[in-house]
This record gives structure tokens, C-alpha cells and sequence, in this order.
């Protein structure tokens, strides 16, 4: 029994429990940091009329919190106990996977970018042609940019 107390306490476990630890409270602290932040927006959005700020709390709080929670983790990435041959690898996989995240973020970005401007054009109106090809217009255009932006994350991944 003690001889299993003095393996387990100069192996790696320590060093390992340790990361799990560090790696838990991150998740926490950016989960606590991220629904305060979105919280205060939705309430200072309550204040105003339904519109951009509405569209943006819709849109981009998965994707922000995805973001940030990957940027926390890569920032204690070096000082949580990671065998040196495994570093370098993980590092990459975490830089691969926040530019995923990016490109996220930027496609619901064009999400926010539509809501706002469907607003100002009503498609619901008696005479809504000019309406209608601006919808028509905005809908091919982020199509477009969402092919734009997913090509460019693929060469940056891939670079």
C-alpha cells in the first residue's frame, strides 16, 4: 500500500491531475466571462429597439464562445504537462481549429450584416420590387462571401 502511495505521487499523475485542473477552471473562468459579457448585452439590448445588437447577441454567441474558450486553452496550452513529442502537435491542431473558428465567426458575422440590412428594405410591402432584388441581391452576395471566407480559411489552414 505504501510502496502504491510513493508510485502514484513521483509518476506523472500529479503533473497530470494538475493540467486536467488548469484545464477545468479555463473552461469555467471563459464560460462564467462569456455568459456575463452576453448578459450585459442582451440587457443594454432590451434598452434599445430590436435591431443590430439583437441580430449579433442571435448570431455569434456559440460561435464566440467557441473562440474564446480555444483561445484560453491555447494560452495555458504551455504550462500544462503535454510530453514534448506531443507539443508542437497539439499546438497545430489548436491553431488549425481556431481558424476554423474564425471563419465561423466571420460567416455570422455576414448573418448580423443581412439582418441589418433586410430591415431597412420590408419585402412584406405592397410594392416591394426594389425590396425584393436587394434581398435577392444580399442573399447571392453572402453566398459568395461565406465561398470566400471558406476558401480562405482552407488555404490558411492548409499553409
Amino acid at each position: 500500500m505504501h510502496f502504491f502511495l510513493l508510485s502514484a505521487l513521483t509518476g506523472p499523475w500529479p503533473q497530470i491531475l494538475i493540467s486536467a485542473a488548469i484545464v477545468i477552471i479555463t473552461v469555467v473562468v471563459v464560460w462564467v466571462i462569456h455568459a456575463a459579457a452576453f448578459l450585459i448585452m442582451k440587457k443594454l439590448a432590451q434598452r434599445t429597439e430590436p435591431g443590430l445588437d439583437d441580430s449579433m447577441i442571435r448570431h455569434l454567441r456559440r460561435p464566440s464562445f467557441w473562440t474564446v474558450l480555444l483561445l484560453g486553452l491555447k494560452l495555458v496550452l504551455p504550462i500544462l504537462y503535454i510530453p514534448s513529442q506531443y507539443l508542437n502537435v497539439t499546438n497545430h491542431i489548436f491553431s488549425l481549429i481556431l481558424i476554423a473558428f474564425v471563419a465561423w465567426v466571420l460567416i455570422k458575422l455576414l448573418y448580423v450584416l443581412e439582418d441589418h440590412i433586410n430591415e431597412r428594405f420590408d419585402v412584406s410591402a405592397k410594392d416591394n420590387l426594389r425590396a425584393r432584388k436587394v434581398y435577392t441581391q444580399l442573399r447571392v452576395l453572402k453566398r459568395i462571401a461565406i465561398i470566400i471566407v471558406c476558401i480562405i480559411a482552407l488555404a490558411t489552414a492548409l499553409m
